[in-house]
C-alpha cells in the first residue's frame, strides 16, 4: 500500500475515535453543568436578604449575602424627585413617592409597584406636595407628610389600596412636614418638621395627637425611635450630633456632639441617623467631614450615649445624579435588619458593623438617600425595614393604646392540657417520656441529635430541619414554650400546629431578625404573616402560637419578661383542619438549641 494510502486510513481511524469520544464529553459536560446547579440551588439560604436603591430613574437591586451584587436594575422614568419609599410584604407592594414637595417644587405623586410582577399597579397625582412617609404594619394606611416646601404643618391620610385621601393630621402653622414613622405594632405615628422644635407622637386609632417631645435644639430632622417607644433620636439643622428624648415624659435627655470634629456654620452635617436592630449603638451621619460616628447607647435612659468610633467615608462633595431637586449629597444612614450593615445614602458605603469598615461602595447608594432591605422566603416578600433605622428590641412588652387598624387581639383564656414536657429528668440520649407520661415523636426519639442535658431539651450537632411532636391530634389549640439557641445565623426556633406530616403543617418561628407564620400544604411553603422581631443567640425566648377555627394567632416574648396581653401576628387561613403540635427547628453546624418547657392546651 502506498504511503498516501496508509495516511489516509490513519485520518481515517482517527476521525472515528474522535466520533466515539464525543459523547463522552458531553455527557460529563451535562453532569458538571447538573451538578453546579444543584449545588447552587442547594446553597440559597431559606431566606434572602436584598437591598434596593432608588436613585431617580431607576430601581436597583443588590444580594447582601453576595458581596451586593447587583441582581436586577429596572428603569423608572416615572421616578423624578423621589422622597419616600414604604414597602408591605404581605401584599407585595412598594410605595414610592415622587415630584414636588410643595411650593416652588409643586405638587407631588405617588406610585404602587408590584414586587412579584416588577410593574406598577397605579400612579396618583395629588393637589398637594409630598415627602417621607411611613405605612402601618396592615399595609392599610400611609402618612404622607405635605412636603417641607408647602410650610402648612399637615400630614395626609392615605388609603393604601387606591391611594385615596381619607384624612389629615394638622401640626402646626408653617411647619415644614418632612419625616415620618408609624411604630412597629402600628398604634402610633410620629411626625417631624425640619423647622419644628418638637417631634409630635399621634394615636392612630383617631389620628389625634397625644403630644409634642421636645423641644429639640433646632428643629427635627432625620430621626428614629426604639423598639418599645420609650426613647426617641433625633438630628437638627446646624448640629453636628443629635439627641436623645424620652417619649414617656416628652422631655429631651441628652444632647450629643459630636467629639473631635467641626461643621461650617449653616451647613447641615447630621442628616442621617440609625439605631441598632439591638438597640446597641447609633449611626449618625456626618456630612461635613465624610464621616459616619458610632456612639454606644446601652446604658439609655441612664447613662449618656458614648462615641466609640469614627469611619470615614466616599467624598460627599457634590450632588446626586440624576436628580429634580434638592441634590446636595445631605446623607442617610439606615442598618440592615439583622444588624450586620449600616448603608450610607450620598457616600455609596457599605459599613461591616462587625469591623466598622467600608467593604463595598455602590454608586446608586452615592446618588440618593433613598434605599431599604426587603427579605424575600419561597419567593415572596416576608420583611422589610422602613428608611428609618428603628430599634427592634421589643423584649414582648405590650404597648398601649391599640390600634384597630391593626393585627391586635386580645389573649383568650387557657384550656384543657393537652401535652407538655418541663424536661426535668437525667441526661440521656434522645427526648423519651415527657414529663405529662407522653412520648416524644417526629425526629426526638430517632435522631441522635436530642438529647436531654441540664434539666433541657437539646438539639446538636446536626443541620437542616428537625421536628418534635407531643400529644394527641387537635383541632384548635394552643402552644407555649420556652427555648433559646446559640446564634442565629440561617437558623431558626419555632413551633407548629396541625402537622400532619413533613409536606403539611402550620409553624411560627424567630430567626433573628422577625416574627414569621408559615404553612406547607402539599409541600407548598408559604409564608402568611411577618413582623420584625430581634432576637439574639444564647437569649430565652417564649414564644405562644394558636390557632382557633381558621384563625391563627402568635406572640414571642424574651422569657425573663411578662408576656405580653396583646397577638403580635393574627392571620386567617383554611388549608389545614386539625394535626400534631410540637416544636420545629432549623438547626446549622455547631448551633445548640435548648428548650425548659413545652406546654400545649386546648384553644
Amino acid at each position: 500500500m502506498s504511503s498516501l494510502g496508509k495516511f489516509r486510513k490513519f485520518l481515517l481511524a482517527l476521525f472515528l475515535l474522535l466520533l466515539a469520544t464525543i459523547p463522552f464529553f458531553l455527557t460529563q459536560r451535562y453532569h458538571t453543568s447538573a451538578r453546579a446547579v444543584q449545588t447552587m440551588r442547594e446553597s440559597v439560604p431559606a431566606t434572602q436578604h436584598y437591598l434596593y436603591v432608588f436613585p431617580d430613574g431607576s430601581l436597583n437591586v443588590y444580594d447582601i449575602d453576595n458581596n451586593f451584587h447587583l441582581v436586577k436594575s429596572i428603569n423608572l422614568p416615572i421616578l423624578k424627585g423621589g422622597r419616600g419609599a414604604a414597602v408591605d410584604p404581605a401584599s407585595n407592594m412598594l410605595y414610592l413617592s415622587y415630584n414636588g414637595d410643595g411650593g416652588a417644587h409643586g405638587n407631588g405623586s405617588m406610585l404602587k409597584y408590584n414586587l412579584l410582577t416588577d410593574s406598577i399597579v397605579w400612579t396618583k397625582n395629588y393637589p398637594f406636595g409630598i415627602d417621607s412617609m411611613s405605612i402601618t404594619p396592615d399595609g392599610k394606611t400611609i402618612y404622607m407628610p405635605d412636603g417641607e416646601r408647602s410650610y402648612d404643618g399637615t400630614w395626609h391620610i392615605l388609603n393604601a389600596s387606591d391611594g385615596s385621601v381619607t384624612g389629615s393630621i394638622f401640626v402646626g402653622t408653617g411647619v415644614a412636614a418632612h419625616n415620618t414613622i408609624v411604630s412597629l405594632n402600628g398604634t402610633h405615628v410620629y411626625l417631624a418638621g425640619l423647622n419644628y422644635n418638637y417631634l409630635v407622637e399621634v394615636n392612630t386609632s383617631n389620628n389625634k395627637i397625644i403630644q409634642k417631645i421636645g423641644p429639640m435644639k433646632n428643629g427635627v430632622r432625620p430621626f428614629t425611635i426604639n423598639g418599645t417607644e420609650t426613647l426617641a433620636f433625633t438630628t437638627a439643622t446646624g448640629f453636628l450630633g443629635f439627641e436623645v428624648s424620652s417619649i414617656t415624659t416628652g422631655k429631651v435627655l441628652y444632647t450629643i456632639p459630636v467629639k473631635g470634629f467641626t461643621a461650617p456654620p449653616g451647613s447641615n452635617p447630621s442628616h442621617g441617623i440609625s439605631l441598632s436592630p439591638d438597640e446597641k449603638e447609633v449611626y449618625v451621619i456626618d456630612t461635613a467631614n465624610s464621616y459616619v460616628h458610632v456612639f454606644d447607647v446601652s446604658g439609655l435612659p441612664g447613662t449618656a450615649p458614648k462615641q466609640v468610633a469614627d469611619i470615614p467615608l466616599r467624598s460627599m462633595t457634590g450632588n446626586e445624579t440624576p436628580c429634580l431637586y434638592d441634590c446636595n449629597r445631605e446623607g442617610w444612614v439606615l442598618h440592615s435588619g439583622d444588624g450586620r450593615f449600616v448603608w450610607i445614602g450620598d457616600s455609596g458605603d457599605v459599613i461591616d458593623t462587625s469591623t466598622r469598615k467600608s467593604i463595598v461602595n455602590l454608586d446608586t447608594l452615592f446618588n440618593t438617600r433613598k434605599f431599604l432591605e426587603i427579605d424575600w422566603a419561597n419567593g415572596v416578600p416576608v420583611f422589610t425595614t422602613s428608611r428609618y433605622g428603628l430599634g427592634y428590641a421589643t423584649g414582648g412588652q405590650p404597648t398601649p393604646t391599640p390600634s384597630p387598624t391593626s393585627t391586635v387581639t386580645a389573649t383568650p383564656t387557657q384550656g384543657t392540657t393537652l401535652a407538655q414536657d418541663t424536661f426535668q429528668r437525667p441526661n440521656q440520649s434522645l427526648w423519651g417520656t415527657a414529663s405529662d407520661g407522653n412520648i416524644w415523636a417526629g425526629d426526638a426519639n430517632k435522631l441522635s441529635v436530642f438529647s436531654i442535658s441540664g434539666n433541657t431539651g437539646q438539639i446538636s450537632n446536626g443541620a437542616g430541619l428537625y421536628n418534635a411532636l407531643l400529644g394527641p391530634v387537635a383541632t384548635d389549640a394552643d402552644i407555649l414554650f420556652s427555648g433559646s439557641i446559640s446564634a442565629f445565623n440561617n437558623t431558626n426556633l419555632g413551633a407548629v400546629l396541625r402537622w400532619t406530616d413533613n409536606n403539611n403543617w402550620y409553624r411560627a418561628y424567630i430567626d433573628g431578625t422577625k416574627l414569621t407564620v408559615q404553612k406547607k400544604v402539599n409541600g407548598t411553603m408559604t409564608a402568611i404573616g411577618s413582623t420584625a422581631f430581634a432576637a439574639t443567640g444564647g437569649t430565652s425566648y417564649s414564644l405562644r402560637f394558636r390557632v382557633t377555627g381558621t384563625t391563627l394567632f402568635v406572640k414571642v416574648w424574651q422569657s425573663s419578661n411578662t408576656e405580653p396581653t396583646n397577638w403580635m401576628i393574627t392571620v386567617s387561613d383554611t388549608s389545614l383542619s386539625s394535626g400534631y403540635g410540637g416544636l420545629r427547628v432549623r438547626m446549622q453546624s455547631g448551633a445548640i438549641a435548648s428548650y425548659s418547657s413545652f406546654l400545649e392546651t386546648s384553644a
